[in-house]
């Protein structure tokens, strides 16, 4: 848009030149000028745009009428930094000079100095606005970075305080079981010795009622203990420490579970993992092992392979993969083992809770 306004502009001062001129040699020069300008924009054709202005520049020795369009030319070469076809353009221009009034030749120079000074001024422009973009568009992407920083952070907080959660759950679990749970059972065991060396039938009933309430409370601190031990465990946590365990193996982890499955089934994903590693920390020469736990609309997915080169008979027909295969028939799932171009293990689990009781029937 600014080279448009400049060379509006630069035709305003030309038109008292025109005024001068008469017959349709002007109509010439100015669609010759106008074709000769196009071809000079052009940034990346050097040596066509010299051409052009050498035959142009030619065309203003013989035709002085054309000297009067030399401004939209310097205009270009500016523009273009072609100094050395503008200088041949001016001096093109002093036949111009040689014959036309005072007040023409001044214009003519006005229009020449204008030329030169819009075409810098614009140049700066837009030099300007392409340092703008780039400051907005770097100022952009580094509130992007910044925006997906601050999440990375707030899930790196969450996690950290979930597994803090975990550890005290679990350390909480464990203090019930060392001490009351100990207490508990020391006192059920006092009490049936007791019982055994009452003699006084009135005191009967009462023993065995006060017998009957600290089994309940037995089995209530049990079942509040293994529930604090089992949300106490999560799988991610399970597979990395699993992971840590055998660093000699480069482990691709993909881990794409959103919600936490049954605590059973993490225990039996984890016990299955556990035996893919030493199956083949075992039998064999893999150096890189891709593990990929996933959850579907439907069913759960679990994929172990390794980059090994030999499949040993144990694979088919070792305990840890007879198993392996009795856990996941057990939540009526489906499990594949293969050997092709590395030991492969393809596991998938339906996500009906009815099927994550082991043994039942969905």
């Amino acid at each position: 848009m600014s080279v448009l306004i400049d060379k509006f502009v630069l035709l305003l001062f030309i038109l008292p030149l025109l005024s001068r001129e008469s017959g349709t040699m002007p109509v010439i020069a100015f669609l010759t000028a106008f074709t000769a300008s196009c071809f000079l924009s052009l940034k990346n054709e050097e040596k066509l745009s010299f051409a052009v202005s050498g035959f142009y520049g030619v065309l203003c020795l013989f035709l002085p009428v054309f000297s009067i369009f030399l401004p939209l030319f310097c205009y270009n070469c500016t523009r273009t930094r072609q100094k050395f076809s503008g200088a041949i353009l001016i001096v093109a221009s002093v036949p111009f000079f040689m014959d036309r009034p005072f007040f023409l030749r001044i214009d003519l120079m006005l229009s020449l100095l204008l030329s030169l000074f819009l075409a810098v001024r614009t140049q700066k422009l837009e030099k300007m606005r392409e340092e703008f973009k780039k400051l907005r568009d770097d100022s952009m992407e580094l509130n992007l970075l910044l925006n997906k920083k601050n999440q990375y952070l707030m899930e790196k907080q969450e996690t950290e305080v979930h597994l803090a959660t975990l550890k005290e759950r679990n350390r909480i679990a464990r203090e019930i079981h060392d001490n009351i749970g100990h207490m508990l059972s020391r006192s059920i065991l006092q009490l049936g010795a007791l019982k055994a060396l009452n003699h006084d039938s009135s005191l009967s009933a009462p023993l065995s009622e006060l017998h009957k309430t600290l089994n309940t409370a037995m089995d209530s601190i049990r079942t509040s203990v293994h529930g604090l031990q089992e949300s106490s465990v999560s799988l991610r946590d399970s597979v990395a420490e699993i992971i840590h365990g055998y660093p000699e193996y480069t482990v691709d982890l993909e881990y794409d579970i959103s919600e936490p499955p049954p605590q059973n089934l993490q225990f039996c994903f984890a016990a299955i993992i556990k035996e893919a590693f030493t199956n083949a920390s075992k039998h064999s020469d893999a150096a890189r092992i891709r593990l990929v736990l996933r959850e579907h609309p439907s069913f759960y997915q679990l994929l172990f392979e390794d980059d090994g080169s030999t499949a040993p008979k144990s694979y088919s027909s070792g305990m840890g993969l007879l198993n392996m295969k009795e856990r996941i028939e057990s939540f009526h799932g489906t499990i594949n083992i293969t050997f092709e171009r590395g030991f492969k293990i393809f596991i998938t689990v339906p996500r009906n809770t009815a099927s994550y009781q082991p043994g039942g029937k969905s």
